[in-house]
């Protein structure tokens, strides 16, 4: 999972998209942490970035 003390230049694509949904998010429109538990589950979902 997303290591938030981790140095932004030592980031992947996917690390920095964590980081925006996790910050992004207001409300209840999604659940973040699920969503990147999932696609921490299964990384072929990632190859597109």
């Amino acid at each position: 999972m997303l290591d938030r003390k981790q140095p932004v230049v030592d980031c992947s694509a996917q690390e920095l998209v964590a980081a925006l949904m996790l910050q992004a998010v207001g409300g209840d429109a999604l659940n973040p942490e699920q969503i990147l538990r999932d696609l921490y589950d299964h990384p072929h979902l990632w190859k597109s970035f």
